[in-house]
């Protein structure tokens, strides 16, 4: 037999047993690429309180910062409520809410590299007699090395 005919049967074989190969196998179950050091975690994806609005917002170098002024809250409370929606979300506490000796509210967090800082203080009301709204910080900073982008050694933001 010629090595031409040889290989031509060789290659014929090769596509006949080719033609029933992943029949039956669910797409699902199968292993993919990806999983948590590919996962997305942008600031603009963050959860902020309907009831707020931004007053502000900024980035610097790999620090986005956005600062929001919220009606009939508190410091502790909002820096609370983020703690419980950032932790059902996967992020870590790195600090626990606490207050400051300013009296303001603080708490951050860390998720895949990136670290999340809250503070929170009572602002000036608008005119004189008016509620005391809270006036809210998020302070995000995404990875800038191949280590912080699974998370690993990534250190926190210090305050």
């Amino acid at each position: 037999m010629s090595r031409t005919v040889f290989t031509a049967f060789a290659l014929a074989a090769g596509a006949v047993g080719l033609l029933g190969c992943g029949e039956g196998v669910d797409p699902s179950s199968q292993p993919t690429i990806g999983g948590e050091r590919f996962e997305e975690i942008r600031f603009e994806d963050l959860w902020r309180p309907s009831e707020s609005s931004k007053k502000e917002s900024k980035t610097v170098d790999l620090v986005q910062t956005e600062s929001r002024t919220l009606e009939g809250s508190s410091p502790e409370a909002v820096v609370r409520v983020y703690a419980k929606v950032l932790e059902t979300q996967g992020w870590q506490a790195v600090q626990q809410p606490q207050v400051q000796r300013d009296a303001a509210w603080f708490g951050s967090w860390r998720k895949l590299g990136r670290n999340l800082v809250v503070t929170a203080h009572e602002g000036a009301p608008a005119e004189e007699g008016d509620a005391v709204p809270v006036e809210f910080t998020l302070a995000f900073q995404r990875p800038t090395k191949p280590d912080q982008i699974t998370g690993v050694l990534n250190p926190p933001i210090a305050r």
